[in-house]
């Protein structure tokens, strides 16, 4: 029965007339509780559940003139619920620029807050970038018995790094 609801579900949240997204499972009308997980919860009587659905909006991704090389990290839209916390996404990757931060409005004033902004309506993300001039790292060790080897072990080799001040490049290998 889990699976026939599963997809009931997915076919009204597919559905264009059904502005709506489901969020689980409560033991209460308003939703007090934390969802239900069934692979935790058994029922041993009856039970009224309350399904809780929330208002549906999008996310959007602008990166302006740029266009990543991983933009396959980024749909072109993706539905988001009211209510939601967005988690950042991936750094995007452009030749000739270093990627600064994601902000909420195409003027770069406002950086957005993941970690306290929820979703109350559409959501556009725009992504700032600064020209940069780019360089290839080598990541490359000596083996703790290496040590009459002239020559390194190679890690990993990353193309196309910005350099820029202040630029945090990620974690290392």
């Amino acid at each position: 029965k889990q699976a026939a609801l599963n997809e009931w579900i997915t076919g009204i949240e597919a559905g264009s007339s059904h502005n709506k997204l489901f969020r689980g499972w409560y033991l209460t009308e308003n939703f007090s509780d934390t969802a239900l997980n069934f692979s935790e919860r058994y029922f041993y009587a009856d039970a009224n559940l309350y399904a809780k659905w929330v208002d549906k909006y999008t996310l959007t991704y602008n990166f302006g003139n740029y266009t990543p090389t991983n933009k396959d990290s980024f749909p072109t839209s993706t539905p988001i619920g009211a209510g939601d916390m967005l988690t950042q996404p991936a750094t995007p990757l452009v030749t000739g620029a270093a990627f600064v931060g994601w902000y909420t409005d195409a003027d770069f004033q406002t950086q957005r807050d993941f970690s306290t902004n929820v979703v109350s309506g559409d959501v556009t993300l725009y992504a700032k970038f600064t020209p940069s001039k780019q360089i290839t790292v080598k990541f490359q060790y000596y083996g703790p018995d290496d040590m009459g080897n002239e020559s390194p072990n190679t890690m990993e080799t990353v193309t196309e790094v910005p350099v820029l001040e202040n630029y945090v490049y990620g974690e290392l290998p």
